[in-house]
């Protein structure tokens, strides 16, 4: 089975250790775009990222959904 098959069929991303992403944080309720690294992914919906985050460098969890493949 592959997509062609399944064009409908929403497939579930594999972030890789080292992979650069874009991660859109929520600040004074507006979305800003942070660019960051990929640390590893823990399950198919939450990834470890590092990203400067408030002026600081930051391990964060966020949705594989949030992130966008640079």
């Amino acid at each position: 089975m592959n997509r062609l098959e399944h064009p409908h069929e929403l497939q579930a991303h594999e972030f890789m250790s080292g992979d650069l992403i874009l991660w859109y944080d929520q600040h004074e309720n507006k979305p800003l775009p942070v660019p960051g690294v990929v640390i590893r992914q823990e399950s198919p919906d939450s990834v470890l990222i590092k990203a400067r985050v408030e002026g600081a460098m930051r391990e964060v969890h966020v949705n594989s959904k949030e992130l966008i493949n640079r």
